[in-house]
Protein backbone atom coordinates (compact mmCIF):
# COMPACT_ATOMS: atom_id res chain seq x y z
CA UNK A 1 0.00 0.00 0.00
CA UNK A 2 2.67 2.44 1.09
CA UNK A 3 4.45 1.80 -2.17
CA UNK A 4 1.09 2.83 -3.93
CA UNK A 5 0.83 5.83 -2.18
CA UNK A 6 4.70 6.59 -3.22
CA UNK A 7 4.23 6.03 -6.81
CA UNK A 8 1.24 8.62 -6.72
CA UNK A 9 2.69 11.28 -5.02
CA UNK A 10 5.43 10.82 -7.63
CA UNK A 11 3.31 10.92 -10.12
CA UNK A 12 1.70 14.46 -8.99
CA UNK A 13 4.56 15.54 -8.26
CA UNK A 14 5.56 14.56 -12.03
CA UNK A 15 2.45 16.50 -13.66
CA UNK A 16 3.22 19.30 -11.47
CA UNK A 17 6.53 19.57 -12.80
CA UNK A 18 5.28 18.89 -16.62
CA UNK A 19 2.84 21.74 -15.99
CA UNK A 20 5.36 24.47 -14.57
CA UNK A 21 7.17 23.32 -17.80
CA UNK A 22 4.56 24.43 -19.82
CA UNK A 23 3.88 27.14 -18.10
CA UNK A 24 7.53 28.46 -18.62
CA UNK A 25 7.29 28.01 -21.78
CA UNK A 26 4.15 29.99 -22.72
CA UNK A 27 5.75 32.86 -20.50
CA UNK A 28 8.96 32.91 -22.70
CA UNK A 29 7.02 32.77 -25.38
CA UNK A 30 4.32 35.84 -24.53
CA UNK A 31 7.66 37.70 -23.64
CA UNK A 32 9.33 37.35 -26.47
CA UNK A 33 6.66 39.17 -28.43
CA UNK A 34 5.90 41.91 -26.04
CA UNK A 35 5.74 45.38 -28.05
CA UNK A 36 8.59 48.17 -27.25
CA UNK A 37 7.12 50.82 -27.74
CA UNK A 38 3.93 50.79 -25.53
CA UNK A 39 3.08 49.96 -22.11
CA UNK A 40 2.00 46.76 -21.95
CA UNK A 41 -0.39 44.78 -18.72
CA UNK A 42 -1.60 41.67 -19.28
CA UNK A 43 -2.92 38.77 -16.66
CA UNK A 44 -3.67 34.93 -17.51
CA UNK A 45 -4.85 32.61 -14.85
CA UNK A 46 -7.01 29.07 -14.71
CA UNK A 47 -10.79 29.33 -14.20
CA UNK A 48 -10.22 26.00 -12.67
CA UNK A 49 -8.10 27.13 -9.69
CA UNK A 50 -7.16 30.50 -10.27
CA UNK A 51 -3.94 29.74 -10.80
CA UNK A 52 -1.62 32.03 -12.03
CA UNK A 53 -0.20 31.57 -15.95
CA UNK A 54 1.18 34.74 -16.73
CA UNK A 55 1.71 38.28 -15.55
CA UNK A 56 3.40 41.83 -16.81
CA UNK A 57 2.85 44.57 -15.29
CA UNK A 58 -0.80 43.08 -14.18
CA UNK A 59 -1.11 45.59 -11.19
CA UNK A 60 -0.61 48.80 -12.59
CA UNK A 61 -2.74 50.94 -13.40
CA UNK A 62 -3.97 51.23 -17.22
CA UNK A 63 -6.55 52.99 -19.35
CA UNK A 64 -9.18 50.31 -20.10
CA UNK A 65 -11.56 51.52 -23.00
CA UNK A 66 -14.33 49.67 -23.24
CA UNK A 67 -13.76 46.23 -21.62
CA UNK A 68 -14.35 48.79 -18.32
CA UNK A 69 -18.06 47.70 -19.67
CA UNK A 70 -17.37 44.21 -18.31
CA UNK A 71 -17.90 45.73 -14.37
CA UNK A 72 -21.00 47.44 -15.79
CA UNK A 73 -22.55 44.19 -17.33
CA UNK A 74 -21.47 41.89 -14.12
CA UNK A 75 -23.20 44.66 -11.59
CA UNK A 76 -26.17 44.69 -13.48
CA UNK A 77 -26.96 41.19 -13.80
CA UNK A 78 -26.20 40.51 -10.29
CA UNK A 79 -28.31 43.49 -9.29
CA UNK A 80 -31.04 43.66 -11.13
CA UNK A 81 -30.95 40.16 -12.46
CA UNK A 82 -30.92 38.85 -16.28
CA UNK A 83 -34.18 38.74 -16.85
CA UNK A 84 -35.03 42.23 -15.55
CA UNK A 85 -37.00 44.71 -17.92
CA UNK A 86 -37.39 48.35 -18.61
CA UNK A 87 -40.95 49.33 -18.73
CA UNK A 88 -42.21 52.33 -20.60
CA UNK A 89 -45.56 53.37 -20.01
CA UNK A 90 -48.33 55.79 -21.36
CA UNK A 91 -50.83 56.80 -17.96
CA UNK A 92 -53.87 59.16 -18.07
CA UNK A 93 -56.18 60.67 -15.36
CA UNK A 94 -58.72 57.98 -15.95
CA UNK A 95 -59.06 54.71 -17.53
CA UNK A 96 -61.46 56.28 -20.41
CA UNK A 97 -62.92 54.34 -23.11
CA UNK A 98 -64.38 57.51 -24.81
CA UNK A 99 -63.16 58.69 -28.28
CA UNK A 100 -60.82 61.39 -26.68
CA UNK A 101 -58.38 61.83 -23.32
CA UNK A 102 -57.29 64.51 -21.44
CA UNK A 103 -53.79 64.74 -20.36
CA UNK A 104 -51.43 61.90 -21.30
CA UNK A 105 -48.36 61.07 -19.53
CA UNK A 106 -45.04 59.12 -20.94
CA UNK A 107 -43.06 57.67 -18.45
CA UNK A 108 -39.55 56.35 -19.75
CA UNK A 109 -37.74 54.19 -17.48
CA UNK A 110 -34.66 54.22 -18.75
CA UNK A 111 -34.71 51.73 -21.26
CA UNK A 112 -31.74 51.56 -23.64
CA UNK A 113 -33.28 49.75 -26.35
CA UNK A 114 -36.31 51.85 -26.68
CA UNK A 115 -37.20 52.66 -30.59
CA UNK A 116 -39.05 55.16 -32.73
CA UNK A 117 -41.05 51.87 -33.66
CA UNK A 118 -41.77 50.70 -29.60
CA UNK A 119 -43.09 54.21 -29.47
CA UNK A 120 -45.41 54.28 -32.63
CA UNK A 121 -46.90 51.12 -30.91
CA UNK A 122 -47.20 52.33 -27.23
CA UNK A 123 -49.51 55.24 -28.62
CA UNK A 124 -51.63 52.61 -31.57
CA UNK A 125 -52.63 50.96 -27.94
CA UNK A 126 -54.14 54.31 -27.40
CA UNK A 127 -56.01 54.05 -31.05
CA UNK A 128 -57.28 50.60 -30.09
CA UNK A 129 -58.78 51.52 -26.99
CA UNK A 130 -60.46 53.62 -29.17
CA UNK A 131 -58.88 57.37 -28.03
CA UNK A 132 -58.03 59.42 -31.39
CA UNK A 133 -58.13 62.89 -29.62
CA UNK A 134 -55.95 63.99 -26.89
CA UNK A 135 -57.77 67.47 -25.33
CA UNK A 136 -54.84 68.24 -23.10
CA UNK A 137 -51.04 67.96 -23.14
CA UNK A 138 -49.10 65.28 -23.61
CA UNK A 139 -46.17 65.48 -21.02
CA UNK A 140 -43.37 63.20 -21.09
CA UNK A 141 -41.44 62.36 -17.64
CA UNK A 142 -37.72 61.56 -17.85
CA UNK A 143 -36.87 62.84 -14.49
CA UNK A 144 -35.84 59.70 -13.05
CA UNK A 145 -31.89 60.80 -12.71
CA UNK A 146 -30.52 63.33 -11.03
CA UNK A 147 -26.84 63.23 -13.09
CA UNK A 148 -26.23 65.56 -15.83
CA UNK A 149 -27.08 64.18 -19.74
CA UNK A 150 -23.30 64.33 -20.31
CA UNK A 151 -20.35 63.44 -18.37
CA UNK A 152 -18.30 66.49 -18.20
CA UNK A 153 -15.03 63.99 -18.27
CA UNK A 154 -15.98 62.85 -21.86
CA UNK A 155 -13.47 64.39 -24.26
CA UNK A 156 -14.77 66.79 -26.45
CA UNK A 157 -13.65 65.14 -29.59
CA UNK A 158 -15.90 62.20 -28.59
CA UNK A 159 -18.93 64.21 -28.36
CA UNK A 160 -18.17 66.42 -31.44
CA UNK A 161 -17.39 63.10 -33.75
CA UNK A 162 -20.66 61.43 -32.42
CA UNK A 163 -19.44 58.71 -30.20
CA UNK A 164 -21.65 60.03 -27.41
CA UNK A 165 -24.94 61.51 -26.97
CA UNK A 166 -26.91 62.40 -23.77
CA UNK A 167 -28.27 59.93 -21.63
CA UNK A 168 -31.10 60.31 -19.13
CA UNK A 169 -34.05 58.05 -18.75
CA UNK A 170 -35.43 59.13 -22.02
CA UNK A 171 -33.77 56.92 -24.87
CA UNK A 172 -35.03 56.65 -28.07
CA UNK A 173 -32.80 54.90 -31.00
CA UNK A 174 -30.25 55.37 -28.63
CA UNK A 175 -30.89 59.13 -29.09
CA UNK A 176 -29.14 59.17 -32.48
CA UNK A 177 -30.70 60.15 -35.90
CA UNK A 178 -30.29 57.57 -38.12
CA UNK A 179 -29.57 58.11 -41.89
CA UNK A 180 -28.45 56.15 -44.53
CA UNK A 181 -26.02 57.90 -47.36
CA UNK A 182 -27.29 56.37 -51.00
CA UNK A 183 -24.81 56.81 -53.88
CA UNK A 184 -25.70 59.02 -56.76
CA UNK A 185 -26.18 57.38 -60.14
CA UNK A 186 -23.09 58.48 -61.66
CA UNK A 187 -19.09 58.84 -60.32
CA UNK A 188 -18.18 62.12 -58.60
CA UNK A 189 -21.73 63.26 -57.94
CA UNK A 190 -22.84 63.81 -54.39
CA UNK A 191 -24.61 60.99 -52.32
CA UNK A 192 -28.05 61.74 -51.01
CA UNK A 193 -28.60 61.58 -47.41
CA UNK A 194 -32.00 60.02 -46.79
CA UNK A 195 -33.42 59.74 -42.95
CA UNK A 196 -34.59 56.33 -42.16
CA UNK A 197 -37.19 57.57 -39.70
CA UNK A 198 -38.56 60.88 -40.87
CA UNK A 199 -36.73 62.94 -38.47
CA UNK A 200 -34.02 65.38 -38.72
CA UNK A 201 -31.66 67.74 -36.57
CA UNK A 202 -32.30 70.91 -36.06
CA UNK A 203 -28.54 71.74 -36.72
CA UNK A 204 -27.01 72.18 -40.51
CA UNK A 205 -25.83 68.68 -42.01
CA UNK A 206 -23.09 70.03 -44.86
CA UNK A 207 -22.82 66.48 -46.84
CA UNK A 208 -19.35 66.28 -48.83
CA UNK A 209 -19.77 62.46 -49.53
CA UNK A 210 -19.31 61.47 -53.06
CA UNK A 211 -19.88 58.81 -55.67
CA UNK A 212 -17.10 56.63 -56.14
CA UNK A 213 -16.20 53.15 -58.38
CA UNK A 214 -16.89 50.82 -55.98
CA UNK A 215 -13.14 49.76 -55.57
CA UNK A 216 -12.64 53.77 -54.48
CA UNK A 217 -15.22 53.43 -51.83
CA UNK A 218 -14.22 54.84 -48.60
CA UNK A 219 -16.46 54.74 -45.33
CA UNK A 220 -17.70 57.57 -43.88
CA UNK A 221 -16.00 60.43 -41.30
CA UNK A 222 -18.08 62.88 -39.82
CA UNK A 223 -17.93 65.38 -36.74
CA UNK A 224 -19.02 68.49 -36.18
CA UNK A 225 -17.01 71.95 -37.31
CA UNK A 226 -18.13 75.42 -36.00
CA UNK A 227 -21.81 73.48 -34.89
CA UNK A 228 -22.01 71.97 -38.66
CA UNK A 229 -22.11 68.52 -39.01
CA UNK A 230 -19.68 67.41 -41.64
CA UNK A 231 -19.34 64.35 -43.68
CA UNK A 232 -16.69 63.18 -45.90
CA UNK A 233 -16.12 59.79 -47.44
CA UNK A 234 -17.15 57.91 -50.76
CA UNK A 235 -20.07 55.73 -51.73
CA UNK A 236 -19.77 53.02 -53.85
CA UNK A 237 -22.10 53.53 -56.46
CA UNK A 238 -23.51 49.92 -56.79
CA UNK A 239 -22.71 49.14 -53.14
CA UNK A 240 -25.40 49.50 -50.39
CA UNK A 241 -25.99 52.60 -48.87
CA UNK A 242 -24.02 53.53 -45.75
CA UNK A 243 -25.87 53.67 -42.09
CA UNK A 244 -24.77 56.78 -40.24
CA UNK A 245 -26.04 57.91 -36.79
CA UNK A 246 -26.18 61.63 -36.32
CA UNK A 247 -26.05 62.93 -32.33
CA UNK A 248 -29.17 64.36 -30.87
CA UNK A 249 -27.94 67.82 -29.93
CA UNK A 250 -31.43 69.19 -28.36
CA UNK A 251 -33.00 66.23 -26.38
CA UNK A 252 -36.40 68.11 -25.68
CA UNK A 253 -36.63 68.61 -29.57
CA UNK A 254 -35.76 65.51 -30.03
CA UNK A 255 -38.14 63.93 -27.89
CA UNK A 256 -41.03 65.55 -29.01
CA UNK A 257 -40.57 64.96 -32.34
CA UNK A 258 -40.41 61.60 -32.25
CA UNK A 259 -44.13 61.75 -29.73
CA UNK A 260 -44.98 63.85 -32.66
CA UNK A 261 -44.11 61.49 -35.27
CA UNK A 262 -46.72 58.24 -33.46
CA UNK A 263 -49.07 60.76 -33.47
CA UNK A 264 -49.15 61.64 -36.28
CA UNK A 265 -48.57 57.34 -37.55
CA UNK A 266 -51.49 56.71 -35.23
CA UNK A 267 -53.65 59.59 -36.86
CA UNK A 268 -53.99 60.50 -32.80
CA UNK A 269 -54.53 64.58 -32.57
CA UNK A 270 -53.58 66.39 -29.84
CA UNK A 271 -55.25 69.87 -28.55
CA UNK A 272 -52.43 70.99 -26.49
CA UNK A 273 -48.65 70.80 -26.56
CA UNK A 274 -46.15 68.75 -25.49
CA UNK A 275 -44.11 68.81 -23.17
CA UNK A 276 -42.23 67.82 -19.71
CA UNK A 277 -43.30 66.79 -16.73
CA UNK A 278 -43.57 64.54 -13.59
CA UNK A 279 -46.26 61.80 -13.68
CA UNK A 280 -49.17 62.20 -10.77
CA UNK A 281 -48.65 59.46 -8.28
CA UNK A 282 -52.60 58.41 -9.02
CA UNK A 283 -52.00 58.45 -12.96
CA UNK A 284 -53.49 55.11 -14.45
CA UNK A 285 -51.57 52.88 -16.93
CA UNK A 286 -52.98 53.09 -20.27
CA UNK A 287 -50.55 51.23 -22.50
CA UNK A 288 -47.26 49.70 -21.68
CA UNK A 289 -43.88 48.55 -23.79
CA UNK A 290 -41.24 46.20 -22.11
CA UNK A 291 -37.64 46.04 -23.43
CA UNK A 292 -36.40 42.21 -23.77
CA UNK A 293 -34.30 41.09 -20.52
CA UNK A 294 -31.36 42.83 -19.35
CA UNK A 295 -29.35 39.24 -20.60
CA UNK A 296 -30.36 40.15 -24.34
CA UNK A 297 -29.66 43.93 -24.09
CA UNK A 298 -25.91 43.11 -22.41
CA UNK A 299 -25.49 40.79 -24.78
CA UNK A 300 -26.08 42.95 -27.94
CA UNK A 301 -24.40 45.80 -26.24
CA UNK A 302 -20.97 43.88 -25.31
CA UNK A 303 -20.84 41.69 -28.91
CA UNK A 304 -20.85 45.52 -30.87
CA UNK A 305 -19.60 47.74 -28.00
CA UNK A 306 -22.69 50.52 -28.26
CA UNK A 307 -21.83 52.90 -25.44
CA UNK A 308 -25.56 54.47 -24.51
CA UNK A 309 -27.44 50.38 -23.18
CA UNK A 310 -24.18 51.56 -20.60
CA UNK A 311 -24.22 54.56 -19.73
CA UNK A 312 -28.13 53.83 -19.22
CA UNK A 313 -27.15 50.73 -17.10
CA UNK A 314 -24.74 52.31 -14.94
CA UNK A 315 -27.41 55.41 -13.62
CA UNK A 316 -30.14 52.34 -13.43
CA UNK A 317 -27.66 51.21 -10.84
CA UNK A 318 -26.97 54.43 -9.10
CA UNK A 319 -30.75 55.23 -8.48
CA UNK A 320 -31.23 51.68 -7.51
CA UNK A 321 -28.72 52.30 -4.44
CA UNK A 322 -29.18 56.32 -4.22
CA UNK A 323 -31.80 57.94 -6.45
CA UNK A 324 -30.25 61.43 -5.76
CA UNK A 325 -27.00 60.88 -6.96
CA UNK A 326 -25.71 63.81 -8.92
CA UNK A 327 -22.71 62.79 -11.20
CA UNK A 328 -21.36 60.06 -13.14
CA UNK A 329 -18.43 59.55 -10.78
CA UNK A 330 -20.61 58.58 -7.88
CA UNK A 331 -22.92 56.46 -10.30
CA UNK A 332 -19.80 54.92 -10.85
CA UNK A 333 -18.75 54.65 -6.88
CA UNK A 334 -21.67 52.80 -6.01
CA UNK A 335 -21.22 50.46 -9.24
CA UNK A 336 -17.63 49.79 -7.73
CA UNK A 337 -18.96 49.49 -4.29
CA UNK A 338 -21.44 46.99 -5.69
CA UNK A 339 -18.79 45.05 -7.17
CA UNK A 340 -17.01 44.84 -3.85
CA UNK A 341 -19.77 43.88 -1.89
CA UNK A 342 -21.10 41.04 -3.36
CA UNK A 343 -17.84 39.64 -4.75
CA UNK A 344 -15.19 41.41 -2.47
CA UNK A 345 -13.29 42.81 -5.32
CA UNK A 346 -11.11 45.61 -4.12
CA UNK A 347 -11.32 48.67 -6.41
CA UNK A 348 -10.33 51.19 -4.22
CA UNK A 349 -7.07 51.97 -6.38
CA UNK A 350 -8.88 52.37 -9.46
CA UNK A 351 -10.50 54.97 -11.16
CA UNK A 352 -14.13 54.27 -12.55
CA UNK A 353 -15.42 57.23 -14.31
CA UNK A 354 -18.06 56.33 -16.18
CA UNK A 355 -18.56 52.47 -16.70
CA UNK A 356 -18.81 52.99 -20.08
CA UNK A 357 -15.00 53.27 -20.96
CA UNK A 358 -14.99 57.07 -22.96
CA UNK A 359 -13.87 58.45 -20.28
CA UNK A 360 -9.27 58.99 -20.39
CA UNK A 361 -9.62 59.29 -16.41
CA UNK A 362 -11.14 55.34 -16.34
CA UNK A 363 -8.13 53.51 -14.71
CA UNK A 364 -7.68 49.97 -13.65
CA UNK A 365 -5.12 47.15 -13.33
CA UNK A 366 -5.45 43.51 -15.64
CA UNK A 367 -5.26 42.00 -12.23
CA UNK A 368 -8.57 44.00 -11.25
CA UNK A 369 -10.36 43.10 -14.00
CA UNK A 370 -9.34 39.69 -13.74
CA UNK A 371 -10.92 39.66 -11.08
CA UNK A 372 -14.20 40.74 -11.90
CA UNK A 373 -13.97 38.03 -14.57
CA UNK A 374 -13.10 35.25 -12.24
CA UNK A 375 -15.92 35.80 -10.00
CA UNK A 376 -18.46 36.54 -12.85
CA UNK A 377 -17.71 33.08 -14.06
CA UNK A 378 -18.05 31.00 -10.61
CA UNK A 379 -20.95 33.26 -9.75
CA UNK A 380 -23.79 30.46 -10.81
CA UNK A 381 -26.76 33.07 -10.60
CA UNK A 382 -25.18 35.10 -13.80
CA UNK A 383 -22.13 32.93 -14.96
CA UNK A 384 -23.68 31.16 -18.02
CA UNK A 385 -25.51 34.17 -18.54
CA UNK A 386 -22.71 36.69 -18.62
CA UNK A 387 -20.73 34.33 -21.08
CA UNK A 388 -22.76 34.23 -23.51
CA UNK A 389 -23.28 38.48 -23.81
CA UNK A 390 -19.77 38.41 -24.62
CA UNK A 391 -18.77 38.28 -28.54
CA UNK A 392 -17.21 35.46 -29.86
CA UNK A 393 -14.19 34.88 -32.65
CA UNK A 394 -15.79 34.03 -35.96
CA UNK A 395 -19.10 34.89 -34.95
CA UNK A 396 -21.11 38.40 -35.16
CA UNK A 397 -19.53 40.86 -32.98
CA UNK A 398 -16.70 42.89 -32.87
CA UNK A 399 -14.11 39.50 -32.75
CA UNK A 400 -15.66 38.20 -35.92
CA UNK A 401 -12.67 38.62 -37.78
CA UNK A 402 -9.86 37.92 -35.44
CA UNK A 403 -8.36 34.20 -34.86
CA UNK A 404 -10.25 33.18 -38.00
CA UNK A 405 -8.36 30.10 -38.06
CA UNK A 406 -10.00 27.09 -38.16
CA UNK A 407 -8.49 25.71 -34.93
CA UNK A 408 -9.25 29.11 -33.19
CA UNK A 409 -12.62 29.07 -34.46
CA UNK A 410 -14.73 29.49 -31.16
CA UNK A 411 -12.44 29.36 -28.50
CA UNK A 412 -12.51 32.95 -26.84
CA UNK A 413 -15.28 34.81 -25.46
CA UNK A 414 -14.20 38.05 -24.91
CA UNK A 415 -14.74 42.12 -24.79
CA UNK A 416 -12.47 44.40 -26.48
CA UNK A 417 -12.04 48.22 -26.29
CA UNK A 418 -9.79 50.55 -28.35
CA UNK A 419 -9.21 54.48 -28.38
CA UNK A 420 -6.36 56.67 -29.84
CA UNK A 421 -3.10 55.20 -28.16
CA UNK A 422 -5.16 52.22 -26.34
CA UNK A 423 -6.03 48.97 -27.85
CA UNK A 424 -7.52 46.03 -24.72
CA UNK A 425 -8.87 42.78 -24.63
CA UNK A 426 -10.35 41.05 -22.06
CA UNK A 427 -12.66 37.81 -21.77
CA UNK A 428 -12.10 33.81 -21.56
CA UNK A 429 -10.82 31.41 -23.65
CA UNK A 430 -10.10 27.77 -24.17
CA UNK A 431 -7.40 25.67 -24.84
CA UNK A 432 -6.39 22.44 -27.19
CA UNK A 433 -6.26 20.81 -24.31
CA UNK A 434 -9.46 22.15 -23.13
CA UNK A 435 -8.29 24.17 -20.09
CA UNK A 436 -10.37 27.30 -19.33
CA UNK A 437 -8.60 30.40 -18.86
CA UNK A 438 -9.29 34.30 -17.80
CA UNK A 439 -7.08 36.80 -19.75
CA UNK A 440 -6.71 40.78 -19.95
CA UNK A 441 -4.13 42.46 -21.88
CA UNK A 442 -4.09 46.15 -21.62
CA UNK A 443 -2.17 48.12 -24.31
CA UNK A 444 -1.62 52.04 -23.93
CA UNK A 445 0.33 54.90 -24.90
CA UNK A 446 1.18 54.10 -28.65
CA UNK A 447 1.14 55.95 -31.92
CA UNK A 448 0.01 55.25 -35.09
CA UNK A 449 -2.57 52.41 -36.18
CA UNK A 450 -3.87 49.99 -33.47
CA UNK A 451 -4.09 47.12 -35.89
CA UNK A 452 -0.19 45.53 -34.75
CA UNK A 453 -1.18 46.03 -30.99
CA UNK A 454 -4.54 43.92 -31.89
CA UNK A 455 -2.19 41.48 -34.02
CA UNK A 456 -0.08 41.27 -30.71
CA UNK A 457 -3.11 40.27 -28.61
CA UNK A 458 -4.23 37.77 -30.99
CA UNK A 459 -0.80 35.87 -30.40
CA UNK A 460 -0.96 35.35 -27.17
CA UNK A 461 -4.26 33.86 -27.37
CA UNK A 462 -2.77 31.27 -30.08
CA UNK A 463 0.13 30.68 -27.68
CA UNK A 464 -2.39 29.91 -25.04
CA UNK A 465 -4.99 27.82 -27.19
CA UNK A 466 -1.94 25.86 -28.71
CA UNK A 467 0.03 25.26 -25.34
CA UNK A 468 -1.81 24.77 -22.41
Amino acid sequence: MKYFTTLFILFIILLKLHALGVDNQVSAKISAILPKNAQIGIIVKSLNDSQLIYEHNANHLFMPSSTIKILTAVAALKRLGPNFTYSTQLLGATNSDTCQQEDIYLKFSGDPSLTTKDLTKLFSSLTESGIHHITGDIIYDDLGYNVPTINDSWMLSDIHNCEMVPITQAIIDENYYHFEIHPAKTLSEPSVLKTNLGIEPQYKVDNQVITSSNEDYTWRSYGFVNNVLRIQGKAGIDLKPQRIELPVDDLDFYIQQNIAQALLENKITLAGKITTGKTPENAITLAEHKSATLNTLISNGLKHSHNVPFGALLLQLAALENPSTTSWKAASNIMAKTLQSDYSIDLSEAIIDDGIGLSRYNLMSPKQLSDVLIAAYKDPSISSYFTNTLAQNCSPGKLQNRLTESNLKGRVYAKTGSMTSISTIAGYLKTNQNNLLSFVIFVNGFSGKSLPYRNFQDDVCRILIEHL
